[in-house]
């Protein structure tokens, strides 16, 4: 070998937008996360084997130059060509179309096919490994940053597509019915002797001042909002979309007043729509109810199809946002990143819902009444053939439900196709929302109707057919009434200007002088004042800094001191409970570190036994290194005397049936007193000890960690407890340095601690801040190991988890339940918790053993021979939990798995009433992304305050 190459040595990207993969650069990641049944267990880093077909992708075996390439494979020893295009800095337009401009070239010049690869994101991928389980794999995603750019914008645009559709076609029916309204004011006109290009440029010169008011009007609103909101005001914007509504009424109403002019006197003055129909028209149905409907409906087929467009664009927006809601939870997926990029239904997108629903029922109810006044005469003649009034008013009706009917079937169709397109499925339930929307368009159709309706009810036959105006029935408003409207409105109108100008000042003004206070803020629950957001982000905010906090290392152990410091302050009773680590180093003789087991290279530590009333978090345990191999005799029991005694056991056995083997054995053969200060059970996959120790003697340390333990004494009932359970710690494999998970529940923690320090607790609370949660639930077993406690004594334990940035709270460990991800668990896995509670921790449970236990191969016996524990949450600390949120106004959903690392699961094996408060919708949390920027302190406070009710109500008050 004549060189290497470091993977730690690779430039990381700057821009996650500007991502490019490394190839054959890139090192063969793969974790293991679930078993075969699915059920979550320790993560185990998996490596390439030598099987070129394997499951993981070997990296690269040797780096050679084109020279000896060709040695190999002949001429063509080229299979790709990676071109970087320079001065590439960040994912923006221009760069874009820079390295589109290039790769376009090379095609042009050379004819080979160019994948662009920039911009691409990784992506983490389950795949199931049959005999070895699901494992997690970061894939490539081409295009991903395009996706993010340009998907959450295609999103927004189709539903304000929608709107703008709605508005646009409602804009031009009224433009239409404004010209048809004043159809007998034109006939008289000509009839007078007008001109037609007269009467022409007087309807043009009335809709020019109307759009000019109307576009000031709109001008001065948008610059209202803007200054409401706080933003500067962009005028090219506010111009250009004050000036589009005017815009689009005058082009709308050039057709109608072009026909209007045209039409004779004689046409124009003529009143009612009766008029003779053709045998074999669909104008000649039979004179009833429906008939009449759909006939006049059709004899107006444009203004028609226009209604049904309106109403078309209100229910698609509607069917693609109830979808959004009821069949993704809200979050609409728009991206190829998964987890990584969605667009969340926000309020703004229910108003524009709203809007276009109104906009549609505005539509239907302005055109059929001026259907109503224009057909007057008709509805006369019916009434005087024996019509009732009953019979008019189901037949106004029946329009409006036709017409709702055609809209909502045309935008239940759009809207679900829409619905497919972006979020690239369409199950049964988005089918589901689109019937139930059709018939809500019928519903508000007919609501739509029911005035017109009733004027169609009340039209007098004896006054109409001799010749009066029904439309100019009950005589002139009173001036008063005209003069208070127009001081109204100027004053409205001044309100409007002034807001425009200076913002929030004007309308704050007018309320202090009108008496009228500020909007009266929604109810806030009692327990969400007690609490505050701010001080738990203080928390989270001061853990982000100290650093990723794993496997007992610096950050891990500053973490622990600033949480004792916190808990002591608040006068609480605070207690550190170390415990070993299945963490091992092993170094040469002059204290240089050899090897780190678990680590990238490989390898496991399946079993440790320690003596317990040795371990100090501020000295790890260390000694010389004694490798005992299990096919050979055993040595004699003075040369271990000090010695850590390490097992490898490199022959294969199912380990879950029978957990820790090797370490019984050797505990079995030398009994108690043991002569051994320690024991470490090792699995070493490809590493190879015996080349690690050093002749010279090679020494190994077991890490500490510790978890921080408070208790405040109960007022009421003392001898009631209730345990609050967070990790400290966090898994940065993935890059994240633990804002949301997990610095976000003891943010939450503590500051639950603090107000029940100050304002006391019904019950004795434990708060127990836990380590080592990420390597296989190590802080929750030490912890009931130091405290065991009668489960009468328990009210429930509460774990959390995830708690600053959520949609809702997931309660759990539900076993019918959805999982984070929405999903179902599988039957098999159901059935089988079912049956046998938590027993797949056993292996766990017998990870760690207590050399000072007189006991403990008993122990070691009993615990083989235990039960599963609980398999799920007990279903009325669950039910206490979700009626405890629903009072405090917090959405919250029972979860199966709710939480990333299941601390809580531990103690459900120990049948002890267990949940777990794991916040739901942040898919960032993990990550490299999971910073406290995301963090939310609303969201802390209303998880806070549903702990600290909880704790409340569990004790009675």
């Amino acid at each position: 070998m004549v060189g290497s190459y470091d993977f730690a040595a690779l430039a990381a990207p700057q821009d996650p937008l500007s991502y490019v993969p490394l190839g054959i650069y890139e090192p063969p990641l793969a974790t293991l996360r679930y078993n075969d049944q699915g059920i979550p267990v320790e993560p185990v880093r998996l490596t390439p084997g030598l099987n070129p077909a394997g499951s993981i992708p070997r990296p690269p075996l040797a780096l050679t130059t084109l020279e000896a390439a060709e040695f190999f494979r002949g001429e063509a020893a080229i299979d790709a060509i990676r071109v970087r295009v320079g001065g590439i800095e960040g994912y923006t337009p221009e760069n874009v179309a820079k390295v589109e401009r290039v790769a376009r070239e090379i095609v042009e010049r050379t004819g080979l096919h160019v994948d662009i690869v920039a911009g691409s994101s990784p992506r983490a991928v389950l795949v199931q490994v049959p005999g070895v389980g699901y494992v997690e794999q970061r894939w490539t995603t081409l295009g991903a940053a395009a996706q993010i750019t340009g998907g959450i914008n295609a999103a927004n645009f189709t539903l304000l597509a929608c709107l703008l559709l709605a508005s646009g076609l409602y804009i031009g029916n009224a433009a239409q019915l404004s010209i048809l309204a004043r159809r007998e004011e034109i006939g008289l006109l000509k009839a007078v002797g007008w001109h037609t290009s007269h009467v022409r440029a007087y309807l043009l010169s009335e809709l020019l001042l109307l759009g000019l008011l109307g576009a000031a009007l709109a001008t001065l609103m948008a610059l209202a909002l803007v200054r409401l909101l706080g933003l500067e005001p962009l005028w090219p914007i506010i111009g250009g979309a004050a000036l589009l509504a005017p815009l689009l009424y005058g082009l709308s109403a050039l057709y109608p007043i072009q026909q209007a002019v045209r039409r004779p006197p004689t046409e124009a003055l003529r009143q009612g729509e009766v008029r003779g129909t053709q045998a074999g028209q669909l104008g000649a149905l039979p004179l009833s109810l429906f008939g009449l409907a759909v006939r006049h409906l059709w004899r107006r087929r444009t203004r028609t199809l226009l209604i049904v467009l309106i109403v078309a664009a209100g229910v698609a927006l509607s069917v693609m946002l109830a979808a959004v809601v009821v069949q993704l939870n809200g979050l609409l997926r728009v991206t190829l990143l998964g987890d990584y990029v969605a667009l969340s239904i926000r309020p703004y997108h229910y108003l524009m819902m709203l809007t276009a629903l109104a906009v549609g029922v505005l539509a239907i109810g302005e055109t059929l009444l001026v259907s109503v006044l224009e057909r007057t005469r008709e509805f006369a003649v019916l009434r005087a053939l024996g019509w009732q009034r009953v019979h008019l008013t189901r037949t106004v009706l029946w329009e409006g439900v036709l017409i709702g009917a055609l809209g909502g079937l045309l935008g239940a169709i759009v809207g679900a196709l829409l619905f497919w397109s972006i979020a690239g499925s369409l199950p049964p339930v988005a089918l589901g929302v689109a019937a139930l929307a059709s018939l809500g368009a019928m519903a508000l159709g007919g609501g739509a109707a029911l005035y017109p309706a009733q004027r169609a009810a009340r039209v007098p036959p004896a006054q109409v057919l001799s010749g009066a105006d029904e439309r100019r029935r009950g005589g002139p408003r009173h001036p008063a009434w005209r003069w208070g409207v127009g001081f109204a409105g100027l004053l409205l109108f001044a309100l409007l200007v002034a807001t425009a100008l200076w913002g929030n000042e004007p309308v704050n003004r007018v309320r202090e002088v009108a008496g009228i206070g500020a909007t009266p803020a929604p109810t806030v629950h009692p327990a969400q004042q007690a609490v505050s957001g701010e001080r738990a982000l203080a928390h989270v905010e001061r853990l982000v800094e100290l650093g990723p906090r794993t496997l007992g290392n610096e950050a891990q152990v500053a973490a622990a001191e600033y949480i004792h410091a916190q808990l002591t302050s608040y006068g609480l009773q605070v207690e550190r409970e170390p415990f070993p680590l299945r963490m091992v180093t092993f170094s040469d003789a002059a204290g240089v570190p050899l090897l780190s087991v678990p680590s990238e290279e490989g390898g496991s530590v399946r079993g440790l036994a320690v003596n317990f009333d040795e371990v100090d978090v501020t000295q790890p345990i260390t000694g010389t290194v004694m490798l005992l191999d299990t096919d050979a005799p055993w040595p004699a029991p003075e040369t271990l005397v000090d010695q850590i005694v390490i097992i490898v056991e490199e022959k294969p056995f199912n380990d879950d049936e029978d957990p820790n083997r090797p370490m019984r054995d050797l505990l079995a053969h030398y009994g108690y007193p043991f002569p051994f200060r320690a024991a470490v059970y090792l699995w070493p996959d490809e590493l190879s000890l015996e080349e690690v120790l050093q002749p010279g003697g090679t020494t190994v340390c077991i890490m500490i960690a510790e978890n921080i333990v408070a208790t405040l004494p109960g007022q009421e009932q003392p001898d009631q407890e209730l345990w609050l359970m967070a990790p400290y710690d966090n898994d940065a494999s993935r890059g994240g340095v633990g804002a949301d998970d997990n610095g976000s529940g003891v943010g939450v923690l503590l500051e639950v601690a603090r107000v029940l320090a100050e304002r006391g607790s019904p019950v004795t609370v434990r708060f127990v801040a836990l380590a080592g949660s990420t390597t296989g639930l190590q802080g929750s077993m030490a912890h009931f190991l130091a405290h065991e406690s009668p489960s009468e004594q328990l009210l429930g334990i509460v774990g959390l988890q995830r708690l600053g940035a959520w949609d809702e709270l997931g309660v759990g460990h539900v076993l019918e339940a959805p999982t984070r991800d929405g999903e179902l668990p599988p039957e098999q896995v159901v059935e089988m918790i079912r049956e046998d509670g938590q027993g797949f921790l056993r292996t766990l449970w017998l990870s760690v053993l207590d050399l000072s236990d007189p006991q403990l191969l008993s122990v070691i016996d009993e615990r083989l021979a235990s039960s599963g524990g609980l398999s799920e949450s007990p279903p009325q600390l669950v039910e206490q939990a979700l009626a405890v949120a629903e009072s405090v106004g917090v959405p919250a959903t029972p979860r199966h798995y709710p939480c990333a690392t299941p601390d809580y699961l531990m103690y459900l094996y120990q049948e002890l009433p267990t949940i777990a408060f794991c916040g739901i919708g942040n898919d960032l949390a993990g990550t490299e992304y999971d910073t406290v920027e995301r963090i939310q302190p609303i969201a802390l406070q209303r998880a806070a305050a549903v702990v600290y009710q909880l704790i409340e109500e569990l004790g009675g008050r």
